[in-house]
């Protein structure tokens, strides 16, 4: 309960705060009430209203523009369909027009050769006319016939004209079969024409008609119609009197020569009235165009659009001497006002678009197949869209209607809601001030008590329920507010009390306690404080700890973590948290007269307000319980120290184990394979036994030392991509011989995502190998004569994972063998180890690598059914996976810009550089990675067969340009090239060596791919050897030998120099091991047994490549390396680091950047230490002689001068 003193103050702050509030104008309560409707009611109504008709207004423009958007797709199909649909059935008429035409030419072919006498009203109706011309005279129901004074007519000529005039019946008929042909007519190559129906042709054609000049006989001839078929002519005024009109014409061809031409005419005005008669949708209509643009036939809805008149007629006023065609006018590709019509339709056959001719229009053409005429159908979109627009102005005379009335009904709405509020203000506002003047009494001092028997008892009675009980509690809370002053004073006297009993009570807690005021004086303790202190308990009040520890309680807890020293020494008022501030300090005990170590907390308390109102605290003697920490850390020093001699030890024991392990091994081996070469077989199943034995007791090792790394903590895990399938081919071929040792069949299995397999995983490849290849082996032991499946998948879901299981048919276990499965140094039953032996490591070592890898390893089996054992591990994939190209399989890693400079100095004059003395340089160019190795492990194994050969160095290139310019800087003796690549500039390989060398082209192993195109004859001449691709390996490595051996590649004599290999190891059995190891595979090798000997050699035999131990006495191989790579002429030369220490993270960093390769001693084949040996030794030869030939490339340029 809150006392008088603190109300009061509480009150008095709030007065000033309010006082310095900005004050904002007061409002009457008509004005609060009415603007509370406008915010709250009205307009939120208002803007409703308006938001539906905008919605009204917006969506009925959707609904138009929606209606506008469906209506023109249809008016576009209908329009494409009827556009298609009479363009096929002009097609049809013009066909069958063709056809007449056609059908009189061939008529007329045969009545050039056909003798016909004429009747004698036929012959006796021609004369003469005053320009020579010659010409029927009278109607005898037939045609007309003219003979043009342009040609000399003789007996000939009227035979002709007569023998022709019994086509007249043909004439006639095509006449009249069809009632859009106005005329069929034939004309001759010497102007003679015989036209249907008759008129008086002395009247309309000039004496001297040239008829072969005009368009309806010379389209028809052979530089116009090579095909001889039926063609149709451009729009043109009729010689005969027809007005315009448009002709179907056929040439008819005797003996070959063109002797005329038949024509079927169409005027104008029948395609005009065709198109005219047309029934379109929306007021539509047709116009005819032909193939350049020039408008055929202008119905007359058409002509204001067109701004023309259709030209059906034709005054005659004298005869017609020359084609007349349409003007410019009609052609809509010479008017600028139609370029947007002709950019439409363009040059396509069909579609649709719309054009604005005066309004916007749909426009819609198709080709007439037989003319290439266009038939354009055109409809004003006022027409198209007359029903939506209507529909549109409907729909906005309603929204206009619903905007009025919605005005009209929120005007009358306001002005009652105004007389409503006004209303409520006055009902409102009495009762308040009354309630007011209320207040302003109780505020004045009047009692209120009941109990006095004066004051107000009731309040004033009001229409409104909440004021009337407001007046109530007012009267209430003046009645409760002179009750509670009464109260406040008998609650004083009551916190007295209790602040005498709280005194007693600290006094009875056992440890020092302490309360500080905010500035850090101390306002309150306990007895056990004030004893500590020294001080009597009244005497602490108001001190700081400064007075009573001094300077070193404010040392102390300015080294807090969790705050700082304050002016008056104590540690900050607050850490932000609201926590307990902790801290260790030394204090001198007064009581006892010694110092203690005590450890100090304090937390801040705060006031009723928030605000800080001090501190309160203890601290407790932690003295002894620092010895017995000091004892503890003392027995924890003395344990690590005992493991790191363990694990000293277990270093040594394994260098020392290994090492002659290793030996053993390694001299198993070279009896076995010397057994064999000799051809006694009676020793190799005993060197095998020891070659096992010793592979089984160093995997035991191994096995312990993991262990040992394992409880250690030491085990790290190396995150790499890595190819899973790749992985499980690797496995299965290390397992192959453990099967097949105990007649079983090894299984491989891969489910992956397609065709790729299982992919890309990202985790430690070594571990996952370790794992599979300890499951299978516990698989193949376990298993005789029967199957042992390793399977592979991926496991979809939220959390991807990819699986491996190991099954097999094994003896299988039972549930009481599958509870202690993973124990180390346990196996099934002791028989089990009798019968099977092991050590019962590799489980226990399986599961906490899976654990490492956040995967786990799960078995089921069945006893004499077999087991299966499941790992599962989380199926995280790189970034970019890809299948990246290592720097090792580039042979000896040439640089780019080393070639690129020796190939410009190529010119220069340099000699190039020679073969090594006794060695073929071999040169392969192919784009498949996996061949180059697959060519380099052939060569070896092929070196025991071909021991009398010369030596082989292979250099690689993956690619066209790369392969040309090292074969220009390095001249190699013998290439094997890809013949498919090319180079930079688009020519091939082959093609690019034989330009650069010319006649002095070393001799070339082709790889030719079948069935593809020929490879070009000279190429393959200057081939030594071509392979078929694809090629194997094996093929690849016998032809460089054949070629080798036959005396095609030369090689100059060896020079004496240095050495290839130098092996450094302290231990003569193992330094002997890998000196035989290397002199079998050809290398030169010397020797050393420390560290300084082998930096002595490597300055005076300068080898290629150096085989280094690591545990060597001082200095050792990490001080040996740092040597190397110290000394300017040393640095370069590629290390390989075989030792049987355990090499740890921290060892890995120190040799990072420093070796090229580390093997460890038991753990690699020895073809994997002659492989890598090779491949270095090759890239520092090469290496060398790059250096040797800018050397003597720079000479050459320079004349020598330094």
């Amino acid at each position: 309960m809150r006392n008088a003193s603190q109300i009061q103050a509480r009150s008095a702050q709030a007065i000033p705060a309010q006082a310095n509030a900005p004050k904002a104008e007061p409002r009457s309560l008509l004005g609060w009430i009415w603007g509370s409707y406008l915010r709250a009611a009205l307009m939120p109504l208002v803007l409703v209203e308006l938001a539906l008709i905008a919605l009204f207004l917006h969506s009925n423009a959707l609904v138009r523009d929606e209606n506008l958007s469906a209506m023109r797709g249809v008016a576009r199909d209908q329009l494409g369909r009827t556009a298609r649909q009479e363009a096929e059935t002009l097609n049809a008429t013009l066909v069958g027009i063709g056809s007449s035409a056609a059908l009189l030419a061939r008529q007329a072919e045969v009545a050039f050769g056909t003798p016909w006498r004429a009747p004698p009203e036929e012959a006796e109706r021609y004369a003469w006319g005053p320009g020579g011309s010659w010409h029927t005279t009278r109607d005898i129901g037939l045609g007309a016939a003219f003979y043009s004074g342009i040609v000399p007519i003789g007996e000939a000529e009227r035979a002709k004209a007569l023998r022709l005039a019994q086509l007249d019946p043909l004439l006639k008929n095509l006449k009249l079969t069809n009632p859009l042909i106005v005329q069929t007519y034939l004309n001759t190559r010497d102007s003679l024409n015989r036209i249907y129906p008759y008129f008086d042709v002395s009247t309309q054609y000039a004496e001297r008609m040239d008829i072969p000049s005009f368009n309806f006989y010379y389209e028809a001839d052979a530089s116009h119609n090579p095909g001889r078929g039926t063609v149709w002519t451009d729009v043109y005024v009729d010689p005969a009197g027809s007005g315009w009109m448009a002709s179907a014409i056929a040439p008819a061809y005797v003996d070959g020569t063109l002797e005329g031409v038949a024509g079927v005419d169409i005027t104008v005005g029948s395609f005009v009235d065709r198109i005219a008669a047309l029934e379109l949708p929306w007021n539509g209509y047709a116009v005819l165009l032909n193939r350049d643009g020039v408008i055929l036939a202008l119905p007359p809805a058409a002509e204001r659009d067109f701004a023309l008149s259709e030209l059906t007629t034709h005054r005659y006023d004298e005869a017609i001497r020359a084609d007349t065609f349409k003007p410019d006018d009609f052609n809509i590709f010479r008017r600028a006002d139609l370029r947007p019509l002709a950019a439409l339709i363009g040059g396509s056959d069909a579609g649709t678009g719309t054009i604005t001719l005066g309004d916007p229009r749909l426009a819609s053409w198709a080709t007439i197949g037989e003319t290439g005429w266009r038939l354009l159908v055109m409809a004003p979109e006022s027409s198209i869209f007359a029903d939506a627009t209507a529909l549109k102005e409907r729909f906005d005379r309603i929204g206009l209607m619903l905007i009025a009335g919605v005005t009209l009904f929120y005007a009358c709405f306001f002005a009652l809601l105004y007389r409503r509020a006004q209303a409520m203000s006055h009902a409102i506002s009495r009762p308040l001030r009354e309630i007011d003047r209320l207040t302003d009494r109780i505020g004045s001092g009047d009692d209120l008590d009941p109990d006095t028997g004066a004051g107000i008892h009731r309040a004033p009675g009001f229409d409104i329920l909440e004021l009337e009980r407001t007046a109530h509690r007012v009267i209430d809370m003046g009645q409760r507010i002179a009750t509670q002053r009464r109260a406040i004073a008998a609650t004083t006297d009551t916190l007295e009390e209790r602040n005498r009993l709280l005194a007693t009570l600290l006094d009875t807690v056992p440890v020092p306690l302490f309360v500080l005021d905010p500035t850090g004086r101390y306002i309150v303790c306990n007895g056990h404080f004030a004893r500590f202190a020294g001080v009597a308990r009244d005497g602490v009040v108001g001190m700081t700890p400064t007075d009573l520890f001094g300077a070193d309680w404010a040392q102390f807890t300015r080294d807090a973590s969790l705050g700082s020293s304050d002016p008056a020494g104590g540690p900050a008022a607050d850490n932000g948290q609201g926590g307990i501030l902790q801290y260790e300090a030394v204090l001198r005990n007064a009581g006892e007269g010694e110092e203690r170590t005590v450890m100090v907390g304090e937390a801040v308390f705060r006031g009723a307000d928030g605000a800080i109102a001090g501190r309160v605290g203890t601290f407790f003697d932690v003295t002894e319980a620092q010895r017995g920490a000091d004892i503890l850390r003392r027995a924890k020093e003395q344990a690590e120290a005992a493991d790191r001699s363990k694990s000293e030890f277990l270093a040594n024991m394994s260098h020392e184990l290994r090492t002659p392990l290793n030996a053993i091994i390694g001299y198993a081996e070279m009896l076995a394979e010397d057994a064999e070469d000799r051809g006694d077989q009676s020793y190799v199943p005993d060197l095998e036994k020891i070659r096992g034995s010793g592979k089984h007791l160093l995997a035991l090792i191994n096995d312990i030392l993991d262990l040992s790394k394992i409880e250690a903590g030491r085990m790290s895990v190396d995150i790499t991509p890595f190819d899973v399938d790749q992985l499980i081919e690797e496995v299965g071929a290390m397992s192959s011989p453990l099967a097949e040792a105990n007649g079983n069949r090894l299984v491989l299995d891969v489910d992956g995502n397609g065709d790729d397999g299982i992919g890309i995983l990202l985790t430690d490849q070594t571990k996952v190998r370790q794992v599979l290849l300890n499951l299978i082996g516990n698989a193949c032991k376990f298993t005789s004569g029967g199957t042992v499946r390793l399977s592979a998948r991926c496991l979809p879901g939220a959390r991807p994972a990819v699986e491996f299981r190991v099954s097999d048919t094994g003896i299988g276990m039972t549930p009481e063998q599958l509870s202690r499965l993973f124990r180390r140094f346990t196996q099934a039953d002791t028989s089990t180890t009798r019968r099977y032996g092991g050590s019962g490591l590799g489980l226990a070592i399986s599961r906490h690598f899976a654990d490492m890898l956040g995967g786990r390893i799960t078995v089921s089996s069945e006893p004499g059914k077999g087991s299966t054992f499941t790992l599962t591990l989380p199926a995280t994939r790189p970034a970019g996976a890809s299948a990246g190209e290592s720097s090792a399989s580039r042979g000896p890693g040439l640089d780019d810009d080393a070639l690129a400079a020796l190939a410009g100095d190529s010119d220069t004059g340099a000699e190039a550089p020679a073969s090594r003395g006794g060695t073929i340089r071999v040169l392969m160019i192919d784009d498949d990675p996996r061949l180059h190795d697959a060519v380099d492990a052939a060569l070896e194994r092929g070196r025991a067969a071909h021991a009398s050969a010369v030596s082989v160095m292979i250099l690689h290139a993956f690619g066209g340009s790369e392969g040309l310019r090292m074969a220009r800087a390095l001249r190699p003796d013998l290439l094997v090239l890809d013949a498919e690549l090319r180079c930079h500039d688009g020519q091939s390989l082959p093609e690019s060596l034989l330009t650069d060398f010319d006649m002095a082209c070393p001799p070339q192993i082709l790889l030719v791919p079948s069935g593809s195109e020929p490879i070009p004859f000279n190429l393959l001449a200057d081939a030594a050897e071509c392979l078929a691709k694809p090629a194997s390996a094996e093929a690849i490595a016998d032809a460089i030998h054949r070629v080798s051996s036959l005396g095609m590649v030369s090689s100059e004599p060896e020079a004496p120099s240095g050495c290839d290999v130098l092996v450094v190891d302290d231990d003569a059995s193992a330094r002997d091991l890998l000196r035989r190891t290397l002199e079998r595979a050809g290398f030169k090798v010397i020797e050393a047994e420390d560290g300084l000997g082998a930096i002595d050699l490597m300055r005076t035999h300068r080898p290629l490549v150096v085989v280094l131990d690591l545990g060597m006495p001082a200095p050792d191989g990490f001080q040996v390396l740092d040597l190397i790579r110290g000394d300017r002429r040393l640095n370069d030369t590629p290390i390989v680091v075989v030792t049987a220490l355990d090499v740890d993270d921290e060892r890995t960093v120190r040799m990072d950047g420093l070796v090229d390769r580390v093997l460890r001693k038991g753990a690699y084949e020895r073809d994997d230490l002659v492989r890598t040996v090779r491949r270095l030794v090759v890239g520092e030869q090469a290496d060398r002689e790059l250096a040797s030939l800018m050397i003597r490339s720079g000479e050459a340029v320079t004349g020598g001068v330094d």
